[in-house]
């Protein structure tokens, strides 16, 4: 899990690779990473996850895979970035 602010205000991060074995994104995570240009999360399964955990990021594309997408657009607090939210090319 990454915990509560864990990366919040870290603005010299670009890009960040989530592994498929997180369980818990929580809340501000990575709230005001202004330097980030796109995040991946390999999770097949949409991890728990807390309010504005990607709030402030530039708007950076959020990519998922392809075969959890629509999951990704619906889970609670996932669908807060739903037109960020790209498939993993």
């Amino acid at each position: 899990t990454i915990g509560k602010y864990a990366f919040s205000s870290c603005t010299k991060l670009n890009h960040v690779i989530l592994p498929a074995s997180l369980t818990g994104l929580y809340e501000g995570a990575f709230k005001s990473c202004t330097g980030l240009v796109n995040v991946t999360v390999l999770s097949a399964v949409p991890p728990t996850a807390g309010g504005s955990m990607f709030d402030s990021t530039n708007n950076c594309p959020i990519y998922v895979p392809a075969e959890s997408l629509d999951s990704y657009k619906e889970a609670l607090f996932w669908s807060d970035y739903a037109a960020r939210l790209q498939e993993i090319k």
